[in-house]
């Protein structure tokens, strides 16, 4: 299945599912559901839509810390991700992470590779250029988003890399 396919028509839908599902928040204990009560089954894309939650929260992260003056904007015209805030998976990160833990024992396993988020990474970066070209920030550019990725110590490429060499393990 081709990103495109599923983001956005398919991904609403299985968000849908999750949170009539699962629950309105992505943390362990709801992750666990999926997995050890078979829930998987109803969803069209497990790994994508999980990859998707990890690439939103990131944005949404960082134009919250770095962009205030466009949160409001940002909020009103971005799909809606579910939120991470609410336990331990507070880094969208440890969104793919605990999904992969939560997964490991069941008949669903998901392993996420750094090559195939790589894939959602550059999807994620066209959908970021293209709202930023649509709408009027205060702040917020691709450019200046990216930079301060770059620069961000808990999201950094150093940060990511070392994350999938411990993820592997």
């Amino acid at each position: 299945m081709q990103i495109k396919d599923y983001f956005p028509k398919d991904y609403l839908k299985d968000q849908e599912t999750y949170l009539e599902e699962i629950g309105e928040h992505i943390c362990g204990r709801f992750l666990s559901t999926i997995f050890k009560d078979n829930k998987y089954s109803k969803f069209i894309n497990l790994e994508y839509f999980f990859i998707i939650q990890y690439e939103l929260n990131l944005l949404n992260q960082l134009v919250h810390t770095y962009f205030k003056s466009d949160i409001d904007l940002w909020n009103s015209i971005t799909i809606q991700k579910i939120g991470c805030q609410c336990s331990y998976i507070s880094h969208p990160l440890e969104i793919l992470r605990h999904t992969q833990i939560e997964s490991k024992n069941s008949d669903h396993p998901i392993i996420f590779s750094r090559e195939n988020v790589l894939k959602f990474d550059i999807y994620f970066k066209e959908y970021l250029e293209d709202i930023c070209k649509k709408n009027k920030f205060n702040e917020l550019t691709p450019e200046k988003l990216f930079e301060t990725l770059k620069n961000d110590p808990d999201c950094n490429n150093d940060y990511v890399k070392i994350f999938f060499i411990n993820l592997k393990q």
